[in-house]
């Protein structure tokens, strides 16, 4: 599942045009975002293959969507784009607040807008946070232990 930031991000290359390579600025500027949560953004969509990047000169560097690999039937794309409306439909539209975490980076890669109303931050202030932000009392590790026995498992589902 792609979180609304992240596919907010990969727009920009569609809109570019697949293979069409973009540097960090260019993508900071259409994305209206600082530029540390933009390359946070990018370093994402290339851990889950959507992109692939490159250094360029000493630090620079350069993002591209790559040619798609696999090639899925109407019918799976059609069930997994179902599966994912569902999911994004409950995260949306859910009283009570959602945080998608990884624990072992101390980062928070989404919220829901529950999360903002209760905890009082905007969104993107919220995502700059980190778990242990939030749970101030519990820094020395309880929030990745919690959290991890809450990973996601064969078939997308949580244990």
């Amino acid at each position: 599942m792609l979180t609304d930031a992240l596919r907010e991000t990969l727009d920009v290359f569609d809109d570019a045009g697949r293979g069409a390579p973009l540097t960090t600025s260019e993508v900071t500027d259409a994305v209206d975002v600082g530029r540390r949560s933009t390359y946070d953004r990018l370093d994402r969509l290339v851990e889950r293959g959507f992109l692939e990047t490159k250094e360029v000169g000493a630090r620079g560097r350069v993002w591209w969507r790559p040619p798609t690999a696999t090639v899925t039937t109407t019918s799976e794309r059609s069930v997994e784009d179902r599966s994912e409306e569902l999911l994004r439909a409950v995260f949306e539209h859910s009283n009570d607040a959602i945080f998608v975490l990884d624990p072992y980076a101390d980062e928070i890669l989404d919220v829901n807008d529950a999360s903002c109303e209760l905890l009082g931050y905007p969104r993107e202030e919220l995502l700059e946070l980190g778990p242990s932000d939030c749970h101030p009392d519990e820094q020395n590790g309880s929030v990745r232990s919690s959290t991890a026995s809450s990973t996601v498992g064969p078939g997308g589902r949580t244990n």
